[in-house]
């Protein structure tokens, strides 16, 4: 019965946290990922308020 619990303590230390490391690094690129997407969607929003702000004057003028 030790040697199991052995071996599983060893094999959950080999193939489990690895997993859960690589699960863990997943999460983190999908939260950059996330994170690009609001900033370019930040930025085209305000170039295009830019836009129409500037269409607006020039076309009051």
């Amino acid at each position: 019965m030790e040697h199991f619990l052995e071996l599983f303590v060893t094999v959950v230390l080999k193939v489990g946290l690895p997993l859960i490391e690589c699960s863990i690094k997943v999460i983190e690129c999908r939260l950059k990922i996330i994170e690009a997407k609001k900033k370019a969607l930040s930025h085209s929003a305000r170039s295009v308020s830019a836009h129409l702000s500037n269409a607006t004057v020039k076309g009051s003028s």
